[in-house]
């Protein structure tokens, strides 16, 4: 109850780049006046596109749902339940879209990962 839809965007890749249809976004967003906004553009660039939009917005929540919308919606196939259980869905997803995903998981995460784990095993061996 009370519910009230204000609006939904889908702008082109790249639009956060360009100074016109950057404003256009940032001024429908500021006269629709929303609680709530969902930002379905995977990680990092849901986050960034939150912080600059929080200095006009600042009582307003934003909420970073990556491809969730994209698998709720069946554009994109989920990984099997045992890849799910087993921390592989980032594998099935490369396999799926590779262009897209590749230089995201092979080059800027595993640099991240490889560090995780390094620490982690050092974590480790020290309590030992």
């Amino acid at each position: 109850p009370g519910l009230r839809i204000a609006g939904t965007a889908c702008p082109d890749r790249g639009f956060e780049a360009d100074p016109l249809r950057w404003e256009d976004l940032r001024d429908e967003l500021r006269r629709a006046e929303p609680d709530l906004v969902y930002l379905a553009l995977g990680a990092p660039k849901q986050e960034k596109i939150a912080l600059r939009l929080r200095e006009d917005m600042p009582t307003t929540w934003f909420l970073g749902c990556g491809g969730s919308v994209s698998f709720l919606a069946g554009l994109v196939p989920q990984a099997p339940p045992w890849m799910q259980r087993s921390g592989l869905e980032w594998v099935h997803r490369l396999v799926h879209e590779p262009s897209r995903l590749w230089r995201r998981y092979l080059v800027d995460d595993a640099p991240y990962a490889v560090a995780l784990l390094l620490r982690s095993a050092r974590a480790g061996r020290r309590r030992q």
